[in-house]
């Protein structure tokens, strides 16, 4: 089990040590968090307030569709705990996601530009 801790604004993410290498996984989600921090231009600490602005909504679930579709290692209450949400959110963060890169509107280009720079892929 994962153990998710918070001070001021840095979330540390972390395992026991009786899971002895898995402490590199805490390492990976909060490099990924601070992946999405550069993407989409939103503070860690708007991403982890739990506020409903657009915005701060769109960078967390962006965080849960890339460690649900690429990293695997993680379940979804993992993925989850890092901003203490349930597992059936991560799953709906999912959908919006995957639902929004399919459409062609100025918003999603936007979300699917971020998506690829979290990814290490140049967009044209």
């Amino acid at each position: 089990m994962m153990i998710v801790s918070r001070i001021n604004t840095e979330i540390i993410c972390s395992y026991p040590e009786t899971y002895n290498d898995n402490n590199q996984l805490g390492e990976i989600l909060t490099s990924l968090l601070d992946d999405v921090v550069k993407a989409t231009g939103v503070s860690r600490d708007e991403i982890c307030t739990l506020n409903r602005k657009r915005r701060n909504v769109m960078a967390r679930n962006l965080f849960c569709f890339v460690a649900r579709k690429h990293l695997r290692m993680f379940t979804l209450q993992e993925i989850g705990d890092v901003f203490a949400l349930r597992y059936c959110t991560v799953i709906h963060a999912c959908h919006q996601v995957e639902n929004a890169l399919q459409l062609r509107d100025g918003e999603s280009r936007k979300l699917q530009d971020q998506y690829l720079k979290i990814l290490g892929v140049r967009s044209t």
